[in-house]
């Protein structure tokens, strides 16, 4: 038993040296890291300069919303002053949904690198009430507008029903979905065969006479259609169901 003792006695100090010398080195070693850390350029400074970016070149929409992804914390660049630091769009993408932000170190030592990002909006959006079935002339009653969050870009939506409002549906549209430009096509108000006024406008002068419409049109697109008096075929635009003005 009293060999035990000594034993554990001598064992003591032991333990208490090497833990002393553990702690003194992790305390010499600290300000080293700091100081290496200090030669590198601060990821977070980056990401503050990119979601800086994205907001003035959206007109710091309040409903936006920029979530980054995360970088690989190994990667090492030499610090940049804040005002050499240039943020910029690379190529031609979309501003929603998933993008890519370049930032370029302009210094002798220069550097570029790309920071990902998932941009979202609130917008008040036109959707359909309800099913909308293909060839249906679209009325009010078939739209509402909600306030929804959208990451595409590359879909042209409708904020007003009155630009969707007299356009045919190409397509069947399920209830409470976005109403899309590409969904869409313009009524046609006139037919080939039909009866039409042409209207010219000449010197100040307004002439109108009849004709025959030679092919189907909507309002705004051309049409070929014959003069019934001399018999001559034309383009004109259509303006209003049976009538139609010829550029003289």
């Amino acid at each position: 038993m009293i060999s035990l003792k000594k034993k554990n006695k001598s064992i003591i100090p032991a333990i208490f040296f090497r833990r002393f010398i553990l702690v003194f080195i992790c305390s010499i070693s600290i300000p080293t890291n700091i100081a290496a850390k200090d030669g590198f350029q601060s990821m977070l400074e980056l990401r503050e300069k990119a979601f800086n970016f994205i907001k003035s070149q959206a007109k710091n929409n309040p409903t936006m919303r920029i979530e980054f992804a995360r970088w690989d914390h190994r990667l090492k660049l030499s610090k940049c002053d804040k005002n050499k630091i240039t943020a910029f769009y690379p190529g031609k993408q979309q501003r929603l949904g998933n993008v890519s932000i370049g930032l370029r170190c302009n210094k002798q030592h220069s550097w570029t690198i790309y920071l990902r990002a998932h941009i979202t909006m609130q917008q008040n959006i036109v959707l359909s009430k309800r099913f909308i079935s293909r060839g249906t002339v679209i009325n009010k009653d078939d739209l509402v507008i909600e306030n929804i969050k959208i990451s595409n870009a590359n879909i042209q939506f409708f904020h007003l029903k009155k630009n969707i409002i007299g356009k045919v549906a190409k397509r069947s549209i399920a209830s409470g979905k976005v109403i899309s430009a590409t969904a869409l096509k313009l009524a046609t108000i006139i037919k080939r065969g039909q009866q039409v006024v042409i209207i010219a406008k000449t010197s100040g002068i307004i002439i109108r006479t009849k004709g025959k419409a030679l092919s189907d049109g909507a309002k705004g697109q051309i049409v070929k259609v014959k003069n019934s008096r001399s018999k001559r075929e034309l383009q004109a635009t259509v303006i209003a169901p049976n009538m139609v003005k010829v550029n003289m």
